[in-house]
């Protein structure tokens, strides 16, 4: 093999590699310096190259990438979801080439554009068609996966992410993008200074819009902090019971779990908690339907503090049992308010075209048939504020979480299982994305995970405090209630339609003034 064939296909590679080195780990590394070059190697081999060479570099640069960020799947369906190793691999590769995908669309994209216009800058190429494709991760069939965005790179550094704030995860990624589109041109103009001059347009470009969203971070974290200082206090708990999935629904355990519960609540209280949060599914029991819940609620509404729990729903159609994954909301007069999870997880919650794919075992146990989809965005009130829950998966989708603040949540709570995920980088990836909702909304987070890892996280994403994973134990610690709305919880991703807008229109313009060419 050639050196040029080393070249062109090794470099990939090595994007793939980094894009993954960038993100959370399951070490304690912060690596997310290494996004700002992760995508210049895959830039640099795009050009003079056919569509079909392009198909199999952005196949290698995806494929490393995810293969290397999502194998934790193949566990979890082995160990949770009743699938055996050939089954579990197998759908763990479908997955991983729907993710590929993307980034074979965005070589392509960028290849028609570069066979139509051969000088175009990658400082223009990278950042639109890149946060384009991400955002197709988003809103794709099923619900969507935006797992592991470019930009949630950056949450280990407040000054670079307080921009989100005006256009969520989003703007983190177009300049990301941005910079190794920079870089990529300066490159070509090493390689070849006769075809590409220097370029100093995307250069200074890079230059002054790092520089602006910086000073904009410290403006930020400063006003922020103001703020912060004259917002109510509440003294909230996370427990993280460490219950391992194999033991959630088994009839045996169901007291242990109860009482585990209940004494960590109890030592929550000691240590001055005002406000408790138990995690996602939490009660071994459906908690509104079960005589187990209407004892429990009585005991929590007399403890002298606001809870709110995780546990199954559900209403009976036909005979049949429709579950919902819900959070109730219990205060002095009991259960005062409930919400129903909207966003489920496919193939887990519930089953896309479940007439097709009844075969199919759901990873979830503990439940008959599909989970329903609550409907309502709900804001429970304590006497300091007003407070608003997010399950689990929903805490990756940003244009879903800002409509909680934009509704009158001061203050909001991710309840979670991520004991799927055994001891993987997911939890820690998950966790990344959920403290991003804090920054683009200017609010706290209490954040209770049944295996870890819970967190209190401060509105600069900052992760004041945390647990390690397959521990049982709590959390208790003074978080603010903050009023107000950002401009990205007000307007939503009115940049990142922007952007999409750019690309469709940049698109069309190469490909009439490449037919305007063929004309003449």
């Amino acid at each position: 093999m050639s050196i040029e064939k080393i070249k062109k296909y090794a470099a990939p590679a090595l994007s793939g590699v980094l894009l993954t080195l960038c993100q959370a780990l399951p070490w304690q590394l912060n690596l997310g310096f290494l996004a700002w070059v992760a995508l210049v190697p895959l830039a640099a081999v795009l050009r003079d190259k056919t569509q079909g060479e392009r198909f199999l570099i952005g196949t290698i640069a995806g494929g490393v990438h995810f293969l290397t960020s999502l194998y934790w799947i193949a566990g979890t369906l082995h160990t949770y979801g009743n699938l055996n190793i050939p089954g579990s691999v197998f759908v763990a590769l479908l997955l991983v080439a729907l993710e590929t995908s993307y980034v074979v669309l965005f070589a392509l994209l960028a290849g028609l554009v570069l066979d139509r216009a051969p000088k175009s800058p990658m400082s223009i190429l990278l950042p639109f068609l890149w946060t384009a494709v991400e955002y197709l991760r988003m809103v794709t069939p099923f619900g969507g996966f935006p797992w592991i965005l470019i930009g949630y790179s950056q949450g280990g550094y407040a000054l670079v992410v307080q921009s989100a704030d005006l256009g969520g995860v989003w703007i983190i990624t177009f300049l990301i993008a941005l910079v190794n589109g920079a870089i990529a041109d300066v490159m070509d103009w090493r390689a070849d200074p006769e075809k590409f001059p220097f370029p100093k347009g995307a250069v200074t470009a890079a230059v002054l819009l790092m520089v602006a969203n910086l000073v904009y971070g410290a403006y930020r974290i400063r006003d922020v902090r103001l703020r912060n200082d004259k917002a109510r206090p509440l003294i909230a708990a996370a427990l993280q019971g460490d219950i391992r999935q194999d033991m959630k629904w088994e009839d045996s355990t169901a007291e242990m779990i109860l009482m585990r519960y209940v004494e960590l609540h109890r030592q929550a209280i000691e240590k001055g908690a005002r406000f408790v949060v138990w995690p996602e599914a939490a009660t071994p029991f459906a908690f509104e339907r079960d005589f187990n819940g209407m004892i429990l609620a009585r005991q929590l509404a007399n403890s002298g503090t606001y809870t709110l729990l995780g546990s199954a729903d559900y209403t009976v159609e036909n005979e049949k049992r429709r579950y919902s994954n819900s959070a109730y909301f219990v205060g002095p007069s009991g259960i005062e308010g409930k919400y129903s999870k909207m966003h489920l997880v496919p193939f887990g919650e519930y089953i896309p075209f479940v007439k097709y794919l009844a075969f199919i075992d759901k990873i979830v146990k503990g439940a008959a048939g599909n989970f329903n989809a609550g409907k309502n965005i709900e804001v429970f009130k304590l006497p300091e504020g007003t407070v608003s829950v997010i399950i689990c998966y929903e805490a990756i989708f940003g244009s879903e979480v800002r409509r909680f603040r934009k509704a009158g949540a001061e203050l909001l709570v991710n309840i979670t299982n991520d004991a799927w995920f055994g001891d993987t980088s997911a939890p820690r990836q998950h966790l990344a994305m959920a403290a991003f909702r804090c920054v683009e909304n200017h609010c706290w987070m209490v954040r209770s995970a049944n295996t870890g890892i819970s967190a209190i996280i401060d509105p600069l994403g900052k992760i004041r405090a945390s647990t390690k994973i397959f521990t049982k134990t709590l959390l208790v610690e003074e978080v603010k209630l903050m009023p107000g709305v950002t401009p990205y919880a007000r307007w939503g991703d009115i940049f990142l339609y922007a952007v999409l807008a750019a690309c469709v229109a940049g698109l069309g313009w190469v490909f009439i003034a490449k037919r305007k060419r063929n004309r003449e």
